[in-house]
């Protein structure tokens, strides 16, 4: 038993647990580390692969199972499996997806499936740095990713773009099968319908011990449901107003190691 014992601290990625150089400063590491040697449950929040958020953070302790692919699943890096997912309505999506091939071609299509992120736009209009920031991930065509199971479709674009498409998807009237959120005004994703990080934090209290006290932070519209759920919603000093409004606390920057801030002055 430690003095963070019964408390988990859920961090959001890009724009939280990462500074604006897209790296976890060492003071975050060492205040994260001293957490986990004291009895407390660190994991992460984000709409990133169970592939790809590795690489973000190495030398971070992650000792609690982590929510991947905006609220789709549930992810245990030491046994490199999941926990719960849930997936979207292929049948029901592919039309949408190739009229966004046929009419938007400057949009970076993404299919996620368990086995890789799919990139199923053209390669030639690919953005090699947004290819390379989703590793790993491969240029595919549609028909092959046809018959796999997806977690999300992600949509890279400039936002005019990606308003046209999303008014594209609400004529469709699958309200009831899938949900979509703005990750940034760049990134257009479409989920499952229950897929939030906050509906996949309820899901994760039924897998840890409910009595353990949840703490939550992340700057974002696709965290507002996770600030809303936990016990203590936290909302970065760089988070979108919106956030800021539905928090119970608001703590410092992205780059002013608000992870170390949190562990040693909120928690």
């Amino acid at each position: 038993m430690g003095k963070y014992s019964g408390t988990l601290l859920l961090s959001d990625l890009d724009g939280t647990l990462l500074d604006s150089s897209g790296i976890v400063s060492q003071n975050n590491k060492t205040a994260i580390r001293e957490f986990t040697e004291n009895g407390g449950l660190f994991g992460v929040a984000t709409g990133r692969s169970h592939q790809n958020f590795r690489k973000f953070v190495e030398g971070v302790e992650i000792n609690a199972p982590c929510i991947l692919y905006n609220g789709c699943a549930i992810y245990d890096s030491g046994k490199d499996s999941f926990l719960d997912a849930v997936y979207l309505p292929v049948e029901k999506l592919k039309g949408w997806v190739e009229d966004c091939l046929r009419f938007h071609p400057e949009v970076m299509m993404h299919i996620y499936a368990p086995d890789s992120c799919h990139i199923i736009s053209s390669e030639e209009k690919g953005n090699p740095v947004i290819f390379s920031d989703h590793q790993p991930a491969k240029y595919s065509d549609f028909k092959e990713v046809l018959d796999k199971p997806w977690l999300k479709v992600l949509a890279y674009g400039r936002h005019d773009e990606l308003k046209d498409i999303e008014d594209r998807l609400l004529e469709m009237g699958l309200n009831d099968e899938i949900h979509h959120v703005y990750s940034s005004d760049v990134y257009l994703e479409i989920l499952p319908k229950s897929a939030t990080k906050g509906f996949m934090l309820e899901r994760l209290r039924g897998i840890l011990d409910r009595g353990i006290r949840i703490y939550a932070v992340g700057d974002y519209l696709n965290d507002l449901e996770m600030i809303a759920s936990a016990d203590v919603g936290i909302a970065m000093g760089n988070a979108a107003e919106n956030v800021k409004d539905i928090a119970d606390i608001i703590t410092v920057s992205n780059d002013e190691s608000a992870i170390a801030e949190i562990i040693r002055n909120i928690i």
